[in-house]
């Protein structure tokens, strides 16, 4: 996905790294991106079971862990 993404690498970038949960004021901000393509991100991640959404936010799920130690 990083090789093909017209934003360049975001998966690795993005992912939360376990970062404690909760509202943030705008993480697409946050990281230089618009807020639209960033959430269309964040649920591409969420499908592929690399983070789990919450009432508010999101983390990363144990998959998501497991794939950043790799």
């Amino acid at each position: 996905m990083d090789a093909t993404s017209p934003a360049g690498p975001w998966t690795a970038a993005r992912a939360d790294r376990g970062e404690p949960r909760g509202p943030r004021p705008d993480p697409a901000l946050r990281v230089g991106r618009e807020t639209a393509p960033f959430e269309r991100d964040v649920r591409t991640l969420e499908e592929l079971g690399l983070t789990e959404s919450l009432p508010v936010g999101y983390h990363l799920s144990p998959r998501g862990r497991a794939y950043l130690r790799i």
